[in-house]
């Protein structure tokens, strides 16, 4: 009997393609999952690096960071990698426009170098339209005004992007400030720290009031109250109530904001006479309490089942 001959397997009739990797920077469905796409149309594919060697932390000895990163093979003549380079090329081709489009405009407007104040001028109005419009100029006027205190201008557009609660461009203007050998005052701190409490960023306020003492600055009043916030509102009620005391025993002006963080933090852990002093104190001081400390007041007596003192600041708040 004739022997049949045997049939090759699919795989070895399939021409032997060259495999180009390409990425492409999506959302997974499940947010958790820790899968990055790195897209590239280059034709030369990234060289397979070493293995890391196994972490003692993972129980099956294997490297947990080695599932990070996916490759997929697509035709690298396909209209979605073309598309995929020219978007990714055209992005940083937009920045380099937008560049040279606010230096012209300067260069335009101050044909001789301008001065401090005409700077600060400048990003303020720049702020109307677009931060990134207000960093770029900052940039220019750097390397080309006569500026006598650099910091002055990092502060005016820290203060703008304060107010347009951009957290993630205050980092990166902070940084490129270091790097350029500025040094923070303490308007800078007190920006910065307010910034990352408007972004709800309680612990980056925290962290930012520590490294003070690290460019020899002392906090103010209104760092303390800033601070005194983000530590209430973070939950570390003791810090809170050593900032208050603190700025106490230095003779700082109380606010209405650090009165109704304590009387907050005092009412969350049952210390209702505490929130009672806190407010008869701020009343003695001069300071008049707003319709937030008024309800917080009111809450906290409420809890503390103290009907008769709730009558009492609700007529005031209703004479006020």
């Amino acid at each position: 009997m004739a022997s049949l001959p045997l049939c090759r397997s699919p795989s070895s009739l399939l021409p032997s393609w060259p495999h180009r990797p390409i990425s492409a920077s999506f959302n997974p469905k499940n947010p958790s999952s820790p899968v990055a796409a790195h897209v590239s149309v280059q034709d030369t594919p990234p060289q397979p690096q070493d293995p890391a060697p196994p972490s003692d932390s993972s129980p099956n000895g294997t490297n947990p960071s080695s599932n990070t990163t996916r490759f997929l093979w697509v035709n690298p003549n396909s209209p979605r990698a073309a598309d995929v380079a020219r978007a990714r090329a055209g992005s940083g081709r937009r920045a380099r426009l937008a560049s040279a489009a606010v230096e012209a405009a300067l260069e335009a407007a101050f044909p001789e170098a301008p001065y401090e104040q005409d700077a600060v001028i400048v990003l303020n109005t720049a702020a109307a339209t677009r931060p990134e419009t207000a960093v770029l100029a900052l940039r220019w006027f750097l390397g080309n005004a006569k500026v006598r205190k650099k910091v002055i201008l990092y502060n005016v557009v820290l203060k703008l992007l304060r107010k347009k609660r951009h957290w993630s461009e205050t980092e990166a203007l902070w940084a490129e400030m270091l790097r350029d050998g500025v040094q923070p005052n303490n308007a800078t701190f007190s920006t910065v720290i307010s910034c990352a409490r408007a972004c709800g960023l309680h612990s980056k306020a925290v962290e930012w009031f520590d490294k003070m003492p690290e460019f020899g600055c002392s906090p103010d009043m209104l760092t303390y109250s800033a601070v005194i916030d983000a530590y209430g509102r973070a939950g570390n009620s003791e810090a809170a109530l050593r900032l208050y005391d603190r700025a106490g025993a230095e003779k700082w002006q109380l606010d209405p904001v650090i009165c109704s963080t304590v009387i907050k933090v005092h009412s969350t852990s049952g210390n209702f006479d505490g929130a009672l002093n806190v407010f008869e104190e701020m009343k003695a001081t001069g300071v008049k309490p707003n319709l937030v400390v008024y309800n917080t007041m009111l809450d906290a007596m409420g809890r503390a089942l103290r009907p008769w003192v709730v009558k009492t600041i609700h007529r005031e708040m209703v004479d006020q």
